[in-house]
């Protein structure tokens, strides 16, 4: 993601962080299938001999790409750390930064649970086979897929609508999941779900990129990174209280509630209101 900016040029940032999720959202529903295709063929060893040569495959395609992947080299001597700390400085200082950034670890702590929880309400609340569960969850995969491919197309512009309109429909997909007694309409929930779950990181990412210089484009998002997923494990460990106490259909429509909340707070941030695919020349430079 911090080579991206570069290899295509800030004004395509959007297009192509799109395409980048739709690639890598593919990629998680072709390589299981393929992987257990692989498995009952010719066994876990060699399947995962296979991989193993794929990862040196992945190696070389990087080897063939010419265009440098940034402007700046890096600066001899800077240790690690120093890095680190300039990347949490930066977006600490940076007024759309810290709150996007605030906006997606919060979205990640809330929606941490969310499969677990599809996964107890369908088998356990429902009484619903596994292969309903499948169905919902094939159906949530193509609408990432789907919502990556289209969302990055008109990736410009302003991005507070994208961000906070997309998470309010995220949340009532969620709740549609958790209310319907029809197989049918969960499906189309989660597909919804899906689809629009998908276009917020790709304006996220869009976001992120655009408002920083590229000599610190990794260490922003190594940054950002560290805060939203380290955050993850509470919001696994609330969920799974939650589901020991209420149940997989309330733990859903908590998570909804709590989605559709964080909309809600973060529309009155001026950050997230001034969050552009292209910002000012002077916004970047002038950080802090």
């Amino acid at each position: 993601t911090a080579a991206i900016p570069n290899l295509v040029g800030r004004r395509q940032l959007g297009l192509a962080t799109g395409a980048f999720e739709a690639i890598v959202g593919g990629s998680f529903i072709v390589g299981p299938a393929i992987a257990g295709l692989l498995v009952g063929r010719i066994g876990a060893g060699p399947t995962l001999a296979i991989d193993a040569v794929s990862f040196g495959i992945s190696a070389v395609s990087l080897m063939l790409i010419r265009h440098p992947l940034q402007k700046s080299e890096p600066r001899p001597g800077a240790s690690l750390v120093n890095e680190m700390t300039e990347g949490v400085k930066y977006v600490a200082r940076h007024p759309v930064l810290r709150d996007v950034v605030a906006f997606w670890s919060a979205i990640s702590l809330v929606s941490a649970p969310v499969i677990p929880a599809v996964t107890f309400y369908i088998t356990i609340n429902r009484g619903l086979g596994p292969a309903a569960f499948g169905l919902v969850i094939s159906a949530y995969s193509l609408g990432t897929l789907i919502g990556a491919a289209m969302g990055g197309r008109r990736m410009s512009g302003r991005l507070a609508q994208r961000l906070l309109l997309g998470n309010l429909a995220v949340a009532l997909a969620t709740a549609g999941v958790a209310i319907t007694g029809s197989l049918p309409i969960m499906v189309l929930c989660a597909f919804a779900s899906g689809a629009f779950q998908s276009v917020l990181p790709v304006a996220y990412v869009t976001v992120r990129a655009a408002n920083s210089p590229d000599a610190i484009l990794g260490r922003v998002g190594g940054t950002a990174r560290t805060i939203s997923v380290g955050i993850q494990p509470v919001g696994f460990l609330v969920g799974g209280v939650l589901l020991d106490s209420v149940g997989g259909g309330t733990t859903l429509l908590i998570i909804a509630a709590l989605t559709a909340a964080a909309s809600g707070l973060f529309a009155l941030s001026p950050g997230i209101r001034a969050a552009h695919a292209i910002p000012r020349s002077h916004d970047t430079a002038t950080a802090g």
